[in-house]
């Protein structure tokens, strides 16, 4: 040690694969001190977790794009819209518009 402070060391914190910040890390242990077969593994369960919240944001867009998508063709609907004139405007077939349209 060299008797400073650690307020007086210049630390950065880059963080690592699993956490942008390592005075942030939720992890017990860091990973960058691990053996090479567990930082793997971790590692590993870190993509694992990324992809998982990849596809549940990824599924999340979808839904609200379909909600979005119903509320449209309802308020044109509603204002006197063909299903032909609600299609061209959203930019989806008329077939969805009336399958849409059922379901109101």
């Amino acid at each position: 040690m060299s008797g400073r402070k650690p307020s007086e060391i210049n630390y950065i914190d880059s963080g690592c694969q699993l956490h942008p910040r390592c005075l942030e890390c939720p992890e017990e242990r860091c990973a960058e001190e691990e053996d090479p077969l567990s930082r793997a593994c971790t590692l590993r369960k870190a993509r694992v977790e990324q992809r998982q919240e990849e596809l549940q944001v990824k599924e999340l867009r979808r839904t609200v794009k379909e909600m979005l998508r119903r509320w449209y063709v309802m308020k044109m609907v509603g204002q006197g819209a063909t299903s032909a004139e609600v299609a061209r405007a959203l930019g989806i077939s008329k077939a969805r518009v009336d399958q849409i349209r059922q379901g109101l």
